[in-house]
């Protein structure tokens, strides 16, 4: 038997955006410091649109300024 693969789960366009962290990416500077960061990823679901933004924390504040300016960037926000 081969395994149940993922459901797909189909919206139509303007109706759905997905936003998730990518947490924790540890970089080494020229100057041999390690440094973490964060990418802020936006997704349109049917048109699978992204949106990344590289970020040194995850406050509400740079939250909130990632999701202005990707929906300043769209022109709008989903249904």
């Amino acid at each position: 038997m081969s395994p149940k693969g993922t459901t797909r789960f189909e919206t139509i366009a303007g109706h759905q955006v997905q936003f998730d962290w990518k947490e924790g990416i540890n970089f080494k500077t020229k100057d041999n410091q390690m440094i973490s960061l964060n990418i802020g990823v936006l997704l349109l679901s049917y048109s699978h649109f992204i949106i990344m933004q590289v970020t040194m924390n995850k406050s509400s504040d740079v939250l909130f300024n990632l999701l202005t300016q990707a929906f300043e960037l769209m022109g709008g926000v989903p249904n």
